[in-house]
């Protein structure tokens, strides 16, 4: 005989909860949450810089003005040698950041822990420390023991790290990194797509040509649909500790882009002439439907969508329309600007050709 039963809740008893938020808008508290992208395009950096935020209590969401503490692992970067200093760079409370790790019975040296295996152990820490979040860098190697790329094994690993940050109410922002080549950014982290599906957050990351670094949400299933992607540098910074300094790396952020993620990892791949234009066909005719053929960004990508394009191939289309000659887009071109908090498109007479 089973052990298990059904339970049935009238939603009419259910005591609604406000929804709180680790990085207001962004990333929600008691959730997974994914910084993505290729390597080195300063995933472990920025998530320091979150880190130092908290610990500062200067992270806008539900702690701005209380310092909180936070549970680093990390599986790739020494302690001592890169995480700390980069913590110092990006002006942690270090007292705030506490690494964390594993330690056997009848053994001297520390284990990295696994998010399969351990993670009671980590709840434990969590709720002793008051944990806001736990990172972890990268998420791959926290998952050793199951295959990555098979989604019957890796969405119930998932489900358990989700279920203990739901009872915490801590967030786990795991570092992952991107396959090869492009196509569009919700499909470009490697292993299954359980990865994506299951994160409430998604920020992915990528370098423009001129040296300077992007980040945008993919995908924030709670918060507001048209967040402004966010330009960042990463900076040299001398840390210095008894009576040597070495050089890292920090987070300075430069403000808001309309450059996206993917507009950078496609930039050399081209489309077949076919679907680009029919994108771009789609996207002249919608826009000369708007008044004054202007409309806010998220709506013509919401447009899009309902026309089976992806948003990327939205966004493609309308960076791609604007590198053609002038005759072919007959003198037009779509410019971006920002009013009232948010980015517009807008299409215009191309100053450049007249």
């Amino acid at each position: 005989m089973s052990d298990r039963y059904a339970v049935v809740t009238s939603l009419a008893d259910v005591r609604m909860r406000k929804l709180k938020w680790l990085w207001l808008d962004r990333i929600p508290t008691g959730v997974i949450a994914m910084l993505a992208g290729r390597g080195g395009e300063g995933k472990s950096t920025f998530g320091l810089w979150l880190a130092a935020q908290l610990t500062l209590g200067a992270l806008p969401g539900e702690y701005q003005g209380v310092p909180r503490n936070v549970l680093y692992v990390a599986f790739e970067d020494d302690a001592a040698a890169i995480v700390k200093p980069r913590a110092l760079a990006a002006g942690a409370d270090t007292a705030h950041i506490q690494m964390l790790a594993i330690r056997r019975q009848g053994y001297t040296l520390d284990a990295a822990p696994s998010l399969l295996r351990d993670l009671e152990l980590i709840e434990t820490q969590v709720r002793a420390l008051d944990a806001v979040a736990v990172i972890v860098d990268p998420l791959s190697s926290g998952l050793n023991g199951i295959n990555r790329d098979r989604s019957s094994e890796v969405r119930p690993a998932l489900d358990g790290i989700a279920e203990m940050a739901a009872r915490t109410g801590c967030a786990v922002i795991a570092i992952a990194h991107f396959s090869k080549g492009g196509g569009d950014v919700r499909d470009k982290i490697s292993g299954s797509h359980e990865y994506v599906d299951r994160a409430r957050a998604v920020l992915v990351f990528a370098t423009d040509e001129d040296g300077s670094k992007l980040m945008e949400q993919t995908k924030g299933n709670y918060g507001r649909g048209d967040l402004p992607n966010v330009a960042f540098a990463i900076e040299p910074h001398e840390v210095a500790a008894d009576g040597w300094s070495q050089e890292v790396g920090a987070v300075r952020i430069i403000g808001e882009t309309f450059r996206s993620v993917g507009d950078i990892i496609n930039a050399d791949l081209g489309d077949s002439a076919e679907e680009l234009n029919e994108a771009q066909a789609w996207l002249i005719e919608h826009m000369r439907e708007q008044e004054a053929y202007e409309a806010r960004a998220g709506d013509v990508i919401k447009a899009g969508r309902a026309a089976s394009f992806t948003d990327q191939r939205v966004k493609d289309a309308r960076r791609r329309f604007n590198k053609l000659p002038p005759g072919a887009r007959q003198n037009q071109t779509i410019g971006t600007y920002k009013a009232a908090g948010c980015w517009l498109w807008r299409l215009e007479p191309d100053s450049a050709a007249s």
